[in-house]
């Protein structure tokens, strides 16, 4: 009951909503819940001897964290992939099973640690350190949606200290936060080095605001306007609905444009028709006094007459972003990198043919071939599409290319008013932090949105309304340590773990076993 409590809470410090066949319910902001959600399970992993129980209370406390935090999957595979609601719930199984090894590790870990000697409390931070840090990369490229370090979205001040330390350093802050309360009556130590560290990057985060929004201030200004058309997402790809799409974002373009932005935004697939290779100017977009950043599905190739197409098949289909003149001539383009799996592409084809089978509908997307900049008004930005804003090597990236500032292009009419929109909100805000670069954010259905460089919202639209945005990003920012040397407070973390392990090892007379 304590993994299963400790589960619960550490959910509910994220963005919830409450879905029902009437209505969805939002839940208030509830971070603070974090720095005291992980005590339950602490505490009962602990009192723990063995690591095969420490294991079952690891995977239970994730089934809930993680069944409570991706429950829309079902809303994404059986609404709108097509997949049978039975599958969709497996699949869900499946991704909820697989996150919950992580933390189940950790814990296992943690007790195995504390059998040879090492003190209990050190070796569980370091361990779901070092599990959190390998979801970023594995499987499937990584998943790491839900890291307990996005619940702390509303607290700016103490937001500052990922241009430092990336994600690792707020999660071990709320991990050390847990690991206190949980010692206070055995030991202060916890508690001292969480109330030092604390102080300093909440000091720091005071400072850093002051200075950051004064250079941001100084810099050159981009006029930005941004179009929310709200579509359906189950009218995006009907062909009746080709020609009101486009009509619908051309009427709320031209409402822009007579506020002379520098640049315009239209969201992931926002082109409502699939790009044959040889296009180079889309008649469509006649019209545009500023040039225009958009969301479509291209493809290169000889379009195959069955689906899904074969690995010998020269066709390959592209989620891309393409930059367009004033008279619709596109100049250039970049193919998404990151996909998603089972939304973008089914894994594994090749060795378990039969999973194209139960999700016959899903896409075959190609990954694009690496990650360049684009440029226009006299300014270079780095665009990400849909979720590769939840990876900070892709954000960093550009930032170390020479990017002014950062877009991200989704649709995230597939959850519909689920948690999802709200939690994928809080990505763009986390890499505008790390890299010290504006954010613009744009989407179907909301939350459109411009974060400054401090990780603030300039402007936004709300959700599941259309609309248009007229807001300003600054070009360029300053320089962060986190852009420099990426995630090296998460290899601290590796070392100090492989460190402590190696000290156990010398100690095998006090090995005890489960």
């Amino acid at each position: 009951m304590a993994a299963v409590l400790s589960g619960l809470l550490s959910a509910l410090s994220l963005p919830a909503v409450i879905v029902t066949p009437w209505a969805s319910y939002p839940l208030p902001d509830l971070g603070w819940l974090a720095w005291f959600a992980l005590v339950p399970l602490y505490s009962a992993l602990a009192r723990t001897e063995s690591k095969t129980a420490a294991f079952r209370k690891g995977f239970a406390f994730g089934a809930v964290h993680f069944g409570m935090t991706l429950y829309w999957m079902v809303i994404a595979l059986h609404r709108y992939g097509e997949v049978s609601l039975f599958v969709s719930f497996l699949g869900l199984a499946a991704a909820v099973s697989l996150m919950a090894v992580f933390p189940a590790a950790a814990a296992a870990a943690a007790v195995g640690l504390k059998k040879r000697g090492a003190p209990f409390g050190l070796a569980w931070i370091l361990a779901v350190s070092v599990l959190e840090f390998l979801r970023v990369v594995f499987p499937l490229g990584g998943f790491p949606w839900a890291n307990l370090a996005y619940s702390q979205r509303s607290f700016i001040a103490l937001l500052q200290v990922l241009d430092l330390t990336g994600v690792a350093g707020l999660l071990l802050l709320i991990l050390l936060a847990n690991a206190a309360l949980a010692e206070i009556r055995r030991s202060k130590i916890y508690a001292a080095v969480f109330l030092v560290l604390f102080a300093a990057a909440l000091g720091y985060g005071h400072v850093r605001l002051k200075t950051v929004r004064a250079d941001a201030a100084a810099r050159p200004q981009v006029k930005i306007g941004i179009v929310q058309g709200n579509i359906p997402q189950e009218e995006k790809w009907e062909d009746e609905k080709i020609d009101d799409i486009i009509d619908h974002h051309m009427k709320l373009t031209e409402r822009l444009q007579t506020k002379e932005p520098d640049l315009l935004f239209w969201p992931e697939a926002a082109f409502p028709a699939v790009l044959p290779p040889e296009i180079a100017k889309i008649a469509e977009l006649r019209g545009l006094t500023a040039p225009l950043l958009m969301g479509v599905v291209r493809f290169d190739g000889v379009m195959p007459e069955n689906w899904p197409p074969k690995e010998e098949d020269s066709f390959r289909l592209y989620n891309s972003a393409v930059l367009l003149k004033a008279e619709g001539e596109i100049e250039d383009r970049y193919d998404k990198v990151h996909l998603v799996p089972m939304g973008e592409y089914v894994p594994f084809q090749s060795v378990l043919p039969f999973l194209h089978a139960v999700a016959e509908d899903m896409s075959s997307f190609t990954p694009g071939a690496g990650l360049h900049l684009m440029q226009a008004a006299g300014r270079k930005f780095g665009v990400t599409i849909c979720y590769e804003d939840l990876f900070p090597s892709i954000s960093r990236t550009f930032t170390n290319q020479g990017a002014e500032f950062l877009v991200n292009l989704t649709n995230d009419g597939w959850y519909e008013r689920s948690s999802a929109v709200f939690q994928h909100f809080d990505f763009s805000r986390f890499r505008a932090v790390e890299n010290r670069r504006g954010m613009v954010r744009v989407t179907n259905t909301g939350v459109t949105a411009v974060f400054s460089p401090t990780g603030e919202v300039v402007a936004s639209l709300p959700p599941f309304e259309e609309g248009t945005l007229t807001s300003s990003v600054a070009a360029g920012g300053l320089a962060t340590v986190y852009t420099r040397w990426g995630d090296w407070f998460a290899w601290v973390c590796v070392g100090a773990a492989a460190l402590l392990w190696v000290w156990t090892l010398t100690r095998r007379g006090n090995v005890q076993r489960d």
